[in-house]
C-alpha cells in the first residue's frame, strides 16, 4: 500500500453519484481499477457555485 500525502482537487458528480478521479491523481498514487480510496468529504460546491468561479476567472481543479 503506497502512503502519500493526500492532495486537493475537485470532481463532478455524474449520473448515479459516480466521481472520476483525475489521471494525474490515479497516476500519482498508483490507483488501478478494483482497488480502494478512502475520501473525505471536505465541501460541497453547487453547480451555480461553481459557474461564478468560472465567470470570474478562477480555474476549477479537474
Amino acid at each position: 500500500m503506497k502512503n502519500k500525502k493526500g492532495v486537493r482537487f475537485s470532481v463532478e458528480v455524474i449520473p448515479q453519484g459516480k466521481v472520476t478521479l483525475p489521471k494525474r491523481i490515479r497516476k500519482a498514487f498508483g490507483i488501478e481499477q478494483g482497488d480502494h480510496v478512502v475520501l473525505e468529504l471536505v465541501e460541497v460546491l453547487k453547480v451555480s457555485d461553481v459557474e461564478k468561479k468560472k465567470e470570474g476567472g478562477e480555474k476549477e481543479d479537474e
